[in-house]
């Protein structure tokens, strides 16, 4: 892993409070289809907990989607943290203990709620991403980069995977995301 400088880093954080921000003005929001939208609120500490939980017990995870996307400068809401978790089974026993869920079999994504200090958010736990196949992940960790969060080492999918994850995926919002990516200049 490459750890970076603190300045991308800090994007984690304007990641949580404009999540925060969003969540407080927008309570709930109407989307075209009248369904409620609900973003992200969790402090900084919550946050910390839980990745530093997921470090104390070895879990191997890159973290993923829009928080990957917030660290490498383009920072948008969400209603959800994502990551990708190394799919074998003493990885997901460790995963199963903090989340309290368990994660199944055969499947590729699963929805969790997690409670850290209380407060309760939306994780999604991939174990495939839509390019990258399960066994591809050790490849993707060895180049994820490192977020430092208040001590806290976080991994994150690499820039360049991210963009062919978000390419793969054929969504015209990713391709938006894509291209923002592309003309970031660090």
């Amino acid at each position: 892993m490459t750890i970076l400088h603190n300045s991308k880093s800090a994007n984690v954080f304007n990641f949580l409070a404009m999540n925060r921000v969003i969540t407080q003005i927008s309570r709930p929001m109407k989307t075209e289809s009248d369904e409620n939208v609900e973003y992200l609120y969790i402090s900084n500490s919550a946050f910390l907990t839980f990745f530093n939980q997921l470090n104390e017990k070895e879990v191997k995870y890159i973290v993923t989607g829009n928080l990957a996307v917030a660290f490498h400068g383009v920072i948008m809401p969400s209603s959800y943290l994502e990551i990708w978790a190394e799919a074998d089974k003493e990885n997901i026993e460790k995963l199963e203990s903090i989340t309290s869920q368990s994660m199944g079999k055969h499947r590729k994504v699963i929805d969790s709620t997690i409670n850290s200090l209380g407060e309760k958010f939306p994780l999604k736990v991939h174990l495939e991403l839509n390019y990258f196949p399960a066994k591809k992940f050790n490849w993707c960790y060895v180049k994820s980069e490192t977020s430092i969060a208040s001590g806290v080492s976080i991994p994150i999918l690499s820039l360049d995977d991210l963009i062919v994850e978000k390419t793969a995926s054929n969504d015209p919002e990713d391709m938006e995301i894509v291209e923002a990516l592309e003309n970031m200049s660090w």
